[in-house]
């Protein structure tokens, strides 16, 4: 199921990795609800056939929900996590 993100949450998603990539496996979260992050910071890594690569924050914030677990197979454009922006 797709998650709802929260009204005022920023999602961050599963990007397009290649042509021909239509989903990735989650390899290791880095974060959990409640955690600070900084722009910049390695958020998740992930696994497509070809290679592996951590996503990192574009924001700064707080940690608010994350919709998967390590081992999961999601689709490009999924939600992996949602960061609010600190003031």
């Amino acid at each position: 199921m797709w998650p709802v993100v929260p009204h005022g949450a920023t999602a961050v998603e599963v990007p397009k990795l290649g042509l021909g990539v239509t989903s990735v496996r989650i390899l290791q979260i880095n974060k959990r609800p409640g955690d600070h992050v900084v722009a910049g910071e390695p958020l998740v890594e992930l696994s497509t056939d070809k290679a592996d690569v951590e996503l990192a924050s574009a924001i700064a914030g707080v940690v608010t929900e994350v919709y998967v677990k390590k081992h999961d197979d999601v689709p490009v454009s999924f939600p992996i996590l949602t960061i609010r922006r600190q003031p």
